[in-house]
């Protein structure tokens, strides 16, 4: 499935922002994007944000995807991506809205340590 192609490259791309594990900043950062019919991720939109760094982290890993096979169908897109630090656990429910969304792809998790 094409999604997963772009879920581990985000979980891969993404790294726990040093200012976020600093401050032990945790939560859910849902974005919205299109893929556009050249394989690449434009129109990048925070719909919920996290401070200290995280939001920059996903934006910049979708703008770097590449989907040279082109497995992706263009259109709009929604991904959340939660980032979860150790000791200071990150576990709620999706929203109900998003979960009937058609245009939600999946949730990614995204885990730090503190230092």
């Amino acid at each position: 499935m094409a999604f997963n192609e772009l879920a581990k490259f985000v979980a891969r791309t993404v790294r726990y922002p040093n200012a976020a594990r600093a401050k032990y900043t945790t939560g859910r950062v849902i974005v919205g994007f299109m893929f556009s019919p050249t394989g690449r991720i434009t129109n990048v939109t925070i719909i919920s944000s996290v401070a200290d760094g995280c939001d920059e982290a996903v934006t910049n890993a979708l703008l770097s995807f590449r989907d040279e096979k082109h497995n992706l169908k263009t259109g709009d897109y929604k991904l959340c991506v939660d980032f979860d630090l150790a000791g200071k656990a990150f576990n709620e429910p999706l929203p109900a809205e998003l979960k009937k969304d058609p245009t939600f792809l999946n949730q990614i998790v995204i885990s730090g340590y503190s230092r």
